[in-house]
């Protein structure tokens, strides 16, 4: 009969059968006492066994769990059910995409259809008013790439000029390009002859001076033109004749130029003097403008004697008034009218100070001014005045040859009158 050894045993556990006593070294069974030799044992059946595994701590655990009862009649819960056949669980009708939720006033959990946000967009109205919310991608490339041009403060451009326009044109004087400034420009076209002078086609349009000739020119149509100026004569028009004239000569028109030629009439033109007296001596035919009186007169010969008579029509009778009307002041002296000769005007003029008037008076202008202020006479009379029974004076005061100030006078109440009519008339004297 093979020896039954325990299976996985500690050193120095021992083991009986048959009147002898083995013990365990750790290795092998050894025999106790009288018989003392090694023996060791295997057993293929028992080692190909479950049991061969089975330790002293599984059997312990094995009879701990007996110990704990049958939990088979325990009345453990065998199945879970649904949700609903929870008593602490209310379900109404159930849609896709419920969720519980605990309702503590009930103390249930309750099928709810959840109201969360889905999708959230955020606008920031501090970034939105920054500068930095218009950058784009685009922005953000060109700038990358600015970055990678390196910088510029190294690479020594220019930071000052130092070239004068002088230094300029030592490189180059020419252009096909516009000048255009709204400053002046400063610049001497002189050239010291006409065969100095540049094309013409070349520089249409240049304005130059020739010295040797002391004139200016410009170019036009290939040529360069001559510009007249007052040290020009007239032969140096070119419709105009260069042949020398004689005394007395006028320029008559030939059917291609104007040319010298002697008068058709045989004797000078007639002499005109302008003056407030009559010239000392005159011939036959002279004029005189008599400026104080405004009238043209001929040194006339009758045959008999000569004198100066009036070239003009006879002047008008001295007691007919060149101007009649009517001025009338209202409205507290804010409104005036005039009623009268046509082109004769009336109007309220504020104080003159120094010696004028120094307050408001009126101005009567005529249309056409006299030769001089001693060239007229003026007549005006005060009626219709707002006082009646008052004294009223007018003060004039002639202030040109087209026109003169008056004022009107309270003498009874000491004031200068606001409302009132005048009659004017004007004479020529």
């Amino acid at each position: 009969m093979a020896l039954d050894f325990p299976a996985s045993p500690n050193i120095n556990d021992t083991y009986t059968f048959g009147g002898v006593t083995w013990t365990w070294d750790g290795s092998t069974w050894k025999v106790l006492g009288r018989f003392q030799f090694t023996s060791s044992e295997t057993d293929p059946i028992f080692t190909a066994s479950p049991a061969n595994n089975i330790l002293n701590q599984n059997i312990t655990n094995w009879n701990l769990s007996y110990g704990w009862g049958d939990h088979s009649v325990a009345g453990y819960l065998t199945s879970t059910g649904s949700v609903g056949s929870h008593t602490d669980v209310t379900l109404a009708t159930l849609q896709d995409g419920n969720l519980l939720r605990f309702n503590a006033g009930t103390g249930n959990w309750e099928n709810w259809v959840p109201n969360y946000l889905t999708s959230y967009t955020e606008t920031d109205p501090v970034f939105a008013a920054s500068v930095a919310a218009g950058i784009n991608a685009t922005n953000i490339t060109n700038w990358n790439t600015s970055y990678n041009w390196g910088d510029h403060s190294l690479v020594g451009y220019l930071t000052a000029e130092v070239d004068t326009l002088d230094t300029v044109l030592t490189r180059g004087a020419t252009t096909t390009q516009d000048i255009t400034t709204t400053g002046k420009v400063y610049f001497s076209n002189n050239f010291a002859a006409l065969g100095d002078l540049p094309s013409a086609t070349t520089y249409h349009g240049m304005f130059a001076h020739v010295h040797g000739e002391g004139h200016g020119y410009f170019a036009h149509a290939g040529a360069w033109t001559q510009l007249l100026d007052t040290g020009s004569s007239l032969s140096e028009l070119a419709d105009v004749s260069t042949a020398a004239p004689n005394t007395n000569d006028v320029l008559a028109w030939d059917g291609s130029n104007w040319a010298p030629s002697a008068s058709a009439g045989g004797g000078g033109g007639a002499n005109v003097t302008i003056s407030d007296t009559a010239p000392g001596s005159a011939s036959a035919g002279d004029l005189w403008w008599e400026s104080d009186k405004g009238r043209l007169k001929i040194y006339y010969n009758d045959t008999d004697s000569t004198q100066w008579v009036d070239a003009s029509p006879p002047l008008a009778d001295p007691r007919t008034p060149v101007h009649v009307g009517e001025v009338e002041l209202w409205q507290g002296g804010n409104q005036i009218t005039w009623l009268g000769s046509n082109g004769v005007t009336a109007a309220i003029r504020a104080t003159e100070g120094g010696g004028g008037f120094q307050s408001p008076c009126i101005r009567v202008t005529f249309a056409q001014p006299f030769s001089s202020s001693d060239s007229y006479t003026i007549q005006a009379t005060v009626y219709n005045p707002s006082q009646i029974g008052d004294v009223y004076q007018t003060s004039i005061r002639k202030t040109g040859p087209q026109h003169f100030d008056f004022q009107v006078y309270n003498l009874t109440d000491s004031v200068v009158a606001t409302d009132f009519k005048v009659a004017i008339t004007i004479y020529a004297i």
